[in-house]
């Protein structure tokens, strides 16, 4: 069994992993497909190396007090999260939106990562955020923060 340190290590790896699939799907190296195919690859790596098995659906042990629990977000949902999100922001920030400058960008990174809701370059939605990979997220000139931190970049006056 890896201990906390050794998950925090593969984690990293993985989201590096992701970030370099991302990369690729940005530059079309690779296709949509390819890009799902990979991600699911390096969700068999990570389980095979964490030591998860899957537990059949009809095995699941009843809680007893008759609440339903909430479930507190795996390390691999967190990162398949993310891979999707960096397929899904990479596509709106390339093909439909416009960028925003460098300062807006330096000045919004600055603000995510001082907030309480920052978890690792995701907008965390357990608390309160809104789920984005904010790498996207902050050089799209129309995008907002959830909590209002900051705005759309205003259009320059002609």
């Amino acid at each position: 069994m890896m201990n906390d340190k050794e998950k925090k290590v593969l984690r990293d790896e993985m989201v590096e992993k992701g970030a370099e699939v991302s990369r690729r799907l940005k530059d079309g190296e690779i296709s949509l497909e390819d890009a799902k195919k990979l991600g699911l690859e390096l969700r068999k790596e990570y389980h095979a190396k964490v030591g998860i098995t899957q537990q059949p659906p009809n095995k699941k042990k009843p809680c007893g007090c008759g609440k339903k629990k909430t479930k507190k977000p795996t390390l691999w949902s967190r990162f398949n999260f993310f891979v999707r999100g960096m397929i899904g922001m990479f596509g709106y920030a390339t093909r439909i939106s416009k960028r925003t400058s460098e300062d807006h960008v330096k000045a919004r990174q600055r603000i995510c990562e001082s907030c309480p809701i920052y978890d690792f370059g995701i907008c965390n939605k357990d608390r309160g955020g809104c789920g984005c990979v904010l790498y996207a997220k902050i050089r799209v000139e129309k995008e907002k923060c959830p909590k209002g931190k900051w705005g759309p970049v205003e259009a320059k006056a002609k």
